[in-house]
C-alpha cells in the first residue's frame, strides 16, 4: 500500500471544547478569532468563542511529525466477487497540514494529564514496537 499526499496548505490548528450539529463549512474567522493574549507564566494563549472565554495550551506533534485534515469520499466500484456484485471504497483527500495545534478547555487550561498531551508516549511506544 503506497500513500501519496499532494502539496497542502499549512494551517493554524484549534480544538474546541464544544460540539457543533454541522458539518459544512464554516466561516471561522466571524467567530473564532484567537486574542494572541500570551500568558507567558502559565504557558496558554486566551481566545473567545461566541463569548466564551478559552484558555488554550500549545500540543507538538512529535519530531519529523505531520499531521492532516482529511476528507473521507466514499465511492463504489465492481466487485463481482461479493453478492451485492459492488463495495464501498474510502477516499481520503488531505486538505490542510499542521505541525503543532492548540488546545482549548472553557475559561481554564485542559488538565496536563489529557489525552492530547500523551501523544509523544504513543509515538515513543510505536517506536518501541516496530524497532
Amino acid at each position: 500500500m503506497s500513500i501519496q499526499i499532494n502539496e497542502v496548505p499549512t494551517l493554524e490548528a484549534n480544538l474546541l471544547p464544544v460540539h457543533i450539529k454541522y458539518t459544512g463549512p464554516a466561516n471561522t474567522k466571524d467567530y473564532f478569532t484567537p486574542t494572541k493574549a500570551y500568558d507567558e507564566v502559565a504557558n496558554t494563549t486566551s481566545a473567545y468563542f461566541r463569548g466564551c472565554k478559552l484558555v488554550g495550551n500549545e500540543v507538538k506533534l512529535p519530531e519529523n511529525s505531520t499531521a492532516y485534515i482529511m476528507n473521507k469520499h466514499e465511492t463504489m466500484e465492481s466487485a463481482p466477487e461479493t453478492p451485492q456484485g459492488y463495495r464501498t471504497v474510502n477516499n481520503y483527500v488531505p486538505e490542510a497540514q499542521f505541525k503543532s495545534f492548540k488546545v482549548y478547555g472553557q475559561d481554564t487550561p485542559i488538565p496536563s494529564n489529557s489525552q492530547w498531551f500523551s501523544m509523544s508516549e504513543w509515538n515513543d511506544i510505536s517506536d518501541i514496537i516496530h524497532e
